[in-house]
């Protein structure tokens, strides 16, 4: 009866995304199990389980004194690590041995930790020759130059004799893009970054797989069977609309409102938290749309808190006694929060427009895309206790690592401006290469990266737990860490990278040199 309650309760705080708590439960089950292959079997979930939460949520949540859930958090720790850098494996794990001598961890688990950072420096080493497809000009020429800047900072931390030779390739037209991978590999490509172009994934997913590991960075929407060492990875709008849907949940919330721009970028958007919202058992009151060219929404607004309604009751009100009456009008009370999604020019304008209307005192939640990346105080002083999803890489103000905002910015001072989230997300696309065979192998497996943490889903997407953050004072603070929720999601749908949309001038670009070489 005791193993059956604490496997539940493990179970049941997994599907709520508390995996501290999970892992507390299944901590509690070892001492009840007698059978050594059962033990095993569930010491491996509960440290596959910890290792889901970030390294800063570890640390922090560390008991005092540590214990044996404390020594079981610094195992995860050190097997994260391992997914990094698999060459310490031993001298960590020995250093942890002698920190937690008692400790219940069966040496069957530490020699299996052992021997999978022996496969993964294989892994490491394998990955010896990279191509590069990115375009150099078109729409996607700048942002190509963003993430080509992040992939080579990466590439610039290893050690020089670990650095892989990377050579660049023009992926700009989306119909060449097979015979370009065919090129890359028959001049030795050993993995495989890009394309950028939705349009040239699309060709990609029609193939019958690839004979080496192929990182597209971008999203499609196609839910049949990938080809072979074909991954997606990109910065989905949509996966953070879900966060959103998940977070309010999580803090008890029921009934939802939905204000997102009109437009094909909103729609989406919009269609990705109610598909969430709903499948969690959530009730979508009322949703509206503005029309971003616009200044003044008082309109949507106004239908969005059924303040239309009320002034109509004011006036048959008016009508029937005839007399003119003093009068505030009293928004909806059937909602706990809003789900907002909109520029920072925009969501600059909307959050003062919501207080005047009387939804000062809802709960706003919106998607990464209100905050500019930069510190700009005076103009986000109005996007107040706004709460938000964001990459870490621009919230963690303290990191001064090699690949921190802080540093990179002194040598690429672009990284202030908006294209920020893609120097991150070709730092994260470098430093995933060597991980996706075991990511793909352990879908609880995940990795720590730039744009959040990540880990692979079975039609190898690589998915994001982000950051939460809040403004005060007109500046973002990190609030917290996003859960990973085991529940269905409903529709699948993932959608293609995020653009500005002044991204599509088509500007030239200072590229690469045509199929360039890097050696070490």
């Amino acid at each position: 009866m005791q193993r059956r309650y604490h496997r539940n309760m493990a179970e049941a705080f997994r599907l709520s995304g508390n995996r501290l708590e999970s892992a507390r439960e299944l901590s509690e089950l070892d001492q009840l199990l007698f059978d050594e292959e059962a033990r095993l079997a569930n010491q491996r979930q509960l440290l596959q389980g910890l290792m889901v939460m970030t390294d800063t949520a570890l640390t922090l949540l560390q008991p005092s004194p540590p214990g044996t859930l404390g020594g079981w958090m610094e195992l995860a720790r050190i097997a994260k690590a391992n997914i990094d850098d698999p060459t310490l494996i031993s001298t960590r794990l020995e250093a942890w041995q002698e920190d937690f001598p008692n400790h219940p961890a069966l040496p069957q688990l530490l020699t299996g930790q052992r021997a999978e950072s022996a496969e993964q420096l294989l892994q490491f080493d394998a990955v010896d020759h990279i191509a590069i497809l990115l375009p150099r000009s078109g729409i996607y020429a700048k942002v190509a130059q963003a993430v080509q800047d992040g992939l080579l900072a990466a590439w610039y931390q290893q050690p020089a004799s670990r650095r892989p030779q990377l050579r660049f390739y023009d992926s700009s037209d989306p119909d060449t893009i097979l015979d370009s991978i065919d090129q890359a590999v028959s001049q030795g490509a050993k993995a495989i970054v890009g394309p950028l172009n939705k349009q040239a994934l699309t060709l990609l997913l029609k193939s019958d797989g690839f004979p080496i590991p192929l990182l597209a960075l971008n999203h499609t929407s196609d839910g049949g069977t990938p080809p072979a060492n074909l991954y997606q990875f990109g910065l989905s709008p949509e996966g953070e609309a879900q966060l959103v849907a998940e977070r309010a949940w999580l803090e008890g919330h029921t009934s939802a409102l939905s204000l997102t721009p009109s437009g094909d970028w909103g729609e989406r958007i919009a269609e990705s938290f109610r598909t969430r919202w709903l499948t969690l058992g959530g009730v979508l009151v009322e949703q509206q749309q503005y029309q971003a060219k616009e200044n003044d929404f008082s309109a949507p607004i106004r239908s969005l808190l059924n303040l239309d309604e009320s002034n109509e009751r004011r006036r048959v009100l008016q009508q029937t006694i005839h007399r003119t009456l003093e009068y505030e009008p009293r928004r909806r009370q059937d909602a706990d929060f809003i789900f907002l999604a909109a520029r920072p020019q925009k969501a600059r304008q909307l959050r003062p427009q919501l207080q005047f209307h009387h939804a000062g005192q809802l709960p706003v939640y919106a998607t990464s895309h209100i905050y500019s990346g930069a510190a700009e105080p005076e103009k986000d002083k109005d996007l107040g206790h706004i709460l938000f999803v964001e990459i870490p890489w621009l919230l963690d103000q303290e990191d001064q690592s090699p690949l921190s905002r802080n540093q990179l910015k002194r040598l690429i001072p672009s990284i202030e401006q908006r294209y920020a989230r893609l120097y991150a997300l070709g730092i994260d696309a470098y430093n995933l290469l060597p991980q996706l065979p075991a990511l793909a192998a352990d879908t609880n497996r995940s990795l720590d990266g730039k744009t959040g943490t990540l880990y692979l889903d079975h039609k190898n997407r690589i998915h994001r737990q982000l950051a939460w953050a809040e403004m005060r004072n007109g500046r973002a603070r990190l609030t917290g860490y996003a859960p990973r929720i085991e529940a269905p999601l409903g529709n699948e749908q993932l959608i293609e990278l995020e653009l500005e949309p002044s991204a599509a001038e088509q500007q030239p670009v200072t590229p690469f040199t045509p199929e360039a070489v890097v050696s070490p």
